[in-house]
């Protein structure tokens, strides 16, 4: 009985660390409204993880064919949080567009929603990704 001990501390530890780990990936999505959360939507640290949320994501397209994102954003803190967000566009194979993706500082406020919006520069962007980071 005694030598399961050990072994016992090793799986808690693993499984501690496993989650700990793990705080990356799509952002979460916001609670209100049944939202569910997008793939495309992606939070590059923990902080941002952990006090944003992805609202309503509209897709759509110009006259000239170029693809636009909109995303609401959520600050489920009780401060103003300031956040630099993306958008990478992918071509039909996945490969990103050969434009320029800067990062655009955003602050959104204490408890509310901000709506990002981003367009394609050409009309070879079929696909696309978000990225969320703190600044």
């Amino acid at each position: 009985m005694g030598s399961n001990v050990p072994m016992k501390h090793l799986l808690i530890f693993l499984l501690l660390f496993s989650t700990a780990c793990a705080w990356y990936g799509p952002a979460p999505a916001a609670t209100v409204g049944g939202i569910q959360p997008y793939g495309n939507v992606l939070a590059m640290d923990r902080a941002v993880w952990r006090l944003v949320a992805a609202g309503s994501l509209r897709e759509t397209r110009s006259t000239d064919n170029r693809l636009g994102v909109e995303l609401e954003l959520h600050n489920l803190s009780t401060m103003d949080l300031s956040v630099q967000v993306r958008t990478v566009f992918r071509d039909k194979d996945g490969m990103p567009t050969n434009e320029q993706a800067n990062w655009q500082m955003l602050v959104l406020p204490r408890g509310d929603s901000l709506l990002y919006e981003s367009r394609s520069l050409t009309e070879g962007a079929q696909a696309y990704t978000i990225q969320i980071r703190s600044p």
